[in-house]
């Protein structure tokens, strides 16, 4: 095995915004561990239940991929797949990871998304910072017909499909037949240039690696993965491109999202659904207070209500009879 050289998400900063400049973007791929159902505490409960032994003490991404090696249609029926995922994504937040990655999007440094996950996360955190779909970017739900051409400039290509519309492959295949030559050729241009990976597991993403070229005019990798040995078993895939890496806790996809976001533009992302709400929650605060101010105006307090009425009774005691 090669030995790769070493990265900083301070240097991946910079020629991202080298690339920007040189409008030749990188390509970014977002494996298994960079979704919803990685971070989600359902799945990983609900599929340890079906395995022997516990998993549970191993590291998350070790247990990701042991759970994995169950979560297949050997052991679970297509409907028991689909209950599975559903009761995974119910409680499934946007991130302020999931935020720094729409910013960076949108701020042109990705133009080209390969997202292996089926849940909509990146979508919703796309809408959250004001881009709209068919808009400002495009939503590919398979790897298939990637060379229609396309007036968009952003495109997220969700390889392995989409859960909220009920079309994904629970195997995460991509097939080479002739059938689907024309689609594979496609999808084999994009990751033959400049690839940031972040967050790829071997089992979970492996017919999307086993795509990757390597011969030929091909770009360089950047890998970023929390797991330290992730290349040692990603390297067999990509033979003899030039790569580098990013691993342990800085390669977790939450950690370098952040920290990559925060070296090109200094501050936090600032989350616009939140400041929706949170100006949402000001204006009905106003409303009642401007009501407050209006019931004061006009309605005399208790204590003059109080006053005026002794008034009124000292009034009555005073005042001579009529003759």
């Amino acid at each position: 095995m090669r030995d790769p050289k070493p990265f900083t998400s301070k240097e991946m900063a910079e020629i991202l915004e080298n690339k920007k400049l040189l409008n030749s973007p990188v390509v970014l791929i977002l494996g298994g561990r960079s979704g919803a159902l990685y971070r989600s505490s359902l799945f990983f409960e609900l599929v340890q239940k079906f395995c022997d032994p516990d998993f549970s003490k191993l590291p998350r991404f070790e247990q990701f991929g042991h759970l994995l090696s169950r979560f297949t249609q050997e052991y679970f029926s297509p409907s028991d797949i689909h209950h599975i995922l559903r009761t995974s994504f119910e409680k499934s937040k946007i991130t302020e990871a999931d935020y720094c990655l729409a910013e960076l999007i949108k701020q042109g440094h990705f133009e080209e998304i390969i997202y292996t996950g089926y849940d909509d996360g990146v979508e919703i955190a796309l809408n959250h910072v004001e881009m709209q779909e068919n808009w400002d970017f495009e939503v590919k739900f398979s790897y298939r017909n990637l060379f229609e051409p396309t007036r968009i400039p952003i495109r997220l290509i969700k390889v392995f499909g989409d859960f909220p519309k009920r079309d994904y492959d629970s195997l995460r295949e991509i097939k080479k037949s002739d059938a689907d030559h024309e689609h594979y050729i496609a999808l084999q241009r994009i990751l033959a240039g400049d690839l940031l990976v972040v967050g790829t597991d071997e089992k979970w993403d492996k017919h999307l690696l086993e795509a990757i070229p390597w011969e030929g005019k091909v770009g360089k990798i950047w890998f970023v993965n929390e797991d330290e040995h992730a290349v040692e078993k990603i390297d067999a895939y990509i033979h003899q491109r030039p790569y580098f890496c990013l691993s342990g806790r800085e390669g977790q996809y939450s950690n370098f999202m952040k920290d990559l976001y925060y070296q090109l533009y200094r501050v936090a992302p600032f989350n616009i659904q939140l400041g929706r709400d949170i100006l949402d929650k000001l204006d009905k605060l106003s409303e009642q207070i401007a009501k407050l101010f209006q019931y004061v105006s006009t309605e005399p307090p208790s204590w003059q209500k109080k006053s005026e009425a002794n008034q009124n009774d000292s009034k009555e005691v005073d005042e001579p009879p009529v003759a």
